[in-house]
């Protein structure tokens, strides 16, 4: 029985504690902290004032610090589950699992209705990407204390990597209506909505939780991200400034420099980039990204690269570093030995079977394959939008799943449970990507195949359809996939039906009869501020000459007009496009003389459209996919003096063709001709020679054999 001196100098330390713990939640630590050692100065022995001390250890980081205090506490009372709970927690933020979880077990069997244990449990599972196990131990946290804010935040965070996006947001919106004013959760809940593509919602989320914590850095990006997706590019931009700014020296969020130097070129805000002139590493900021992405450092996306660069080595070590962080290879059960059938199941994955220009380029390819040898398969993951082009590749495929619903892992049962012999993913890096389905082995053999122009960096892609001038011998090193080299062209375009097209007037669409008109229909993002000095001069030296470009956003069109100002040419001399449909569009482009391409990021699909238009196009090779996509398409349509190989080449041609009526009027009508014979516009010869390296995958595939380069013969004859 304790004196009565010793029982009143108990109860001082308990007010002390208690009073320390009021400061405590407060946070304000510093006092806090200054009462509990005051106390232990009292009273070495209190566990208490060990226990809390080493809380605050804890949330200042010092977690080593934190475990003794939480030692010494158990050593001298060691049956508080609490004790236990919180020194597993630190044993955690020090990654010794093992430990950590002998401590979290221990709190659980003094008190197995200790919410806050299995709480952190359930972090343990997490960090450890053991989700399942991490899910029940949220649940049972929830269920033994239901209003645990954290528990709700922390099982929507999982339910949405698991791709279970009603269930994240039911937890989420449990989250808020506890709390209102937490700003993580209202954060957590826009990246949800992110995920499932509902990007005005995700938008919203992020406003709230930015009107709670202004400056919430986790939210400004990814309403940035989310402001990208609505090209909102200049509102995108101002959020991921500020995002920049805030982020203390060395720690800016992965991705976002590279994503901001992007945003400018799509703004074409070169204010920072030297816009006069040289190369590409005169630009500062460029080059200190570069500098960091050879130190492996996670800076830009690989398709926010193809603008910045045409290092294909680059390429690929981008592409390697983003795969390893976001879609790392998933351990898999191996496909069961497939005996050779009668025909081989091709499984076509995209987020853009609808209006989109992927579709333009495969529809054709997608209905002329030859059904005695092959079976087609659509899955599709991106919006349905029910428009003509989603209509004709629903008819010609044998079959058209809709997976926008399911999870990663579903889409791959589905796909082994139809037993696809080879998965092509027509997407890649681009918008809405899932490259988790590839991650996972979707089938035996994977291909990425038009979508994205560079390597997937990914050891479970498997090839690369291109062709020799895209990735010619000399570059294969520099792409992770085996090579599949179309024998003239990794594309194939589709020879336009006139008679539903109108080629409006050139004064409908602001341009002079008499002009010489140069165009460019690239978006605003392969436009460098190198490749735009280079039009300046060619305007400069072909008086009667205008400049057709895709209007922007607001202030755009002001910028490119001041930059002409600035290079002596009359802002006026540049006009803008609106956007139109697609049809009336290829019509508009026939009112065009030159189309003048940009690098390092040509156009794709865009210069196989100015073709089909027969409107020529003029490229400067690269090095890269990127930057040899337009060599490729001149080449197969028969026109390669229109590739050239260095700037001053190009500027030089450019200025020589619209000098040169007479010639250049016999090169377009050469082009016209083309169009029917050229192989780059017969999708029925492509298809066949596709379908040769189909062939040739399914044997090696078969016999058990890895991916090797594949070469495939001409299909086509002239």
């Amino acid at each position: 029985m304790k004196s009565i001196p010793e029982a009143q100098n108990v109860a001082l330390l308990e007010c002390e504690l208690a009073r320390g713990l009021v400061l405590h939640r407060g946070g304000n630590l510093a006092a806090a902290e200054a009462v509990y050692r005051e106390v232990l100065a009292r009273d070495r022995a209190q566990p208490d004032a060990l226990h809390l001390l080493g809380l605050i250890a804890h949330q200042t980081g010092h977690y080593e610090a934190a475990l003794e205090l939480y030692d010494e506490a158990i050593r001298l009372r060691s049956r508080v589950a609490a004790f236990w709970s919180h020194r597993g927690n630190a044993l955690r933020a020090l990654e010794k699992w093992d430990t950590a979880r002998t401590s979290l077990d221990e709190s659980i069997r003094l008190d197995p209705k200790d919410a806050e244990a299995h709480f952190l449990y359930g972090l343990l599972h997490h960090e450890g990407n053991q989700l399942e196990q991490a899910l029940q131990s949220y649940d049972r946290a929830i269920a033994l204390d239901p209003r645990m804010i954290a528990a709700y935040n922390n099982r929507g965070n999982l339910l949405r990597v698991q791709q279970r996006y009603t269930q994240a947001l039911d937890s989420l919106d449990a989250a808020i209506r506890l709390a209102p004013a937490d700003a993580e959760a209202h954060t957590n809940r826009g990246n949800v909505l992110l995920a499932m593509g509902r990007f005005d919602e995700a938008v919203a989320s992020y406003d709230r939780a930015l009107a709670i914590e202004p400056k919430l850095i986790a939210a400004l990006v990814n309403r940035g991200l989310a402001q990208v997706e609505r090209k909102q590019f200049a509102t995108a931009l101002t959020s991921l400034g500020d995002a920049l700014r805030l982020s203390p020296p060395g720690m800016c969020p992965k991705y976002l420099e590279g994503m901001q130097l992007y945003l400018q070129r799509m703004l074409c805000d070169w204010t920072e980039a030297q816009p006069d002139a040289q190369p590409d590493d005169a630009d500062p900021d460029l080059a200190r990204l570069l500098d960091q992405l050879a130190q492996g450092k996670p800076v830009v996306t690989p398709l926010c690269l193809l603008a910045l660069s045409d290092s294909p080595a680059l390429q690929r070590r981008t592409a390697e570093i983003y795969v390893a962080d976001t879609c790392p290879k998933r351990k898999t059960i191996p496909f069961p030995p497939r005996a050779p059938r009668q025909r081989i199941r091709v499984g076509y994955f995209s987020a853009d079977f609808r209006e989109h220009p992927v579709s333009s380029l495969t529809a054709g390819i997608f209905e002329q394959h030859d059904r005695s040898a092959f079976e087609i398969f659509g899955f599709a993951y991106g919006a349905d939008t029910e428009d003509a082009m989603r209509r004709r590749i629903r008819r010609a495929m044998d079959q058209f799943h809709d997976v926008r619903s399911l999870t990663d892992a579903e889409v791959v049962g589905l796909s082994r449970e139809l037993e696809i012999d080879i998965a092509v993913d027509l997407t890649g890096f681009t918008q809405c990507s899932r490259t988790g389905i590839f991650a996972r082995r979707a089938a035996p053999t994977q291909a990425n195949y038009i979508g994205y122009p560079g390597t997937m960096g990914a050891s479970y892609m498997d090839y690369l359809i291109a062709d020799e001038i895209v990735v010619p011998r000399e570059s294969h090193r520099h792409y992770a996939e085996k090579i599949v080299s179309m024998p003239e062209c990794y594309q194939a375009n589709e020879r336009p039906d006139w008679s539903g097209i109108r080629v409006p007037s050139r004064a409908e669409c602001g341009l002079q009869d008499d002009a010489f008109v140069y165009c460019c229909f690239n978006n605003h993002a392969k436009i460098s501020p190198e490749v735009f000095a280079g039009w300046m001069r060619i305007l400069s030296k072909v008086a009667d000459s205008v400049l057709w470009l895709v209007a922007g956003e607001d202030g755009v069109e002001a910028r490119l007009r001041q930059r002409a100002s600035k290079a002596g040419v009359d802002p006026a001399r540049l006009i803008f496009a609106t956007p139109w449909p697609y049809a009336e569009h290829l019509g508009r482009q026939r009112l065009a003389d030159l189309f003048l391409d940009t690098s390092p990021f040509n156009a794709g699909a865009t210069a196989g459209a100015a073709l089909a238009a027969g409107l020529p196009v003029l490229t400067c090779i690269g090095e890269s996919f990127a930057g040899r996509m337009a060599a490729s398409l001149l080449h197969a349509a028969r026109l390669s003096e229109l590739v050239t190989a260095t700037r001053e080449e190009y500027e030089r041609r450019a200025i020589a063709l619209a000098r040169d009526r007479e010639e250049f009027a016999q090169l377009r009508e050469r082009l016209r001709g083309n169009l029917c014979t050229a192989p780059l516009f017969h999708q029925a010869a492509f298809t066949r020679a596709l379908e040769a390296a189909y062939r040739a995958m399914q044997r090696r595939s078969l016999a058990g054999l890895e991916p090797e380069n594949i070469a495939v013969k001409a299909a086509f004859r002239e």
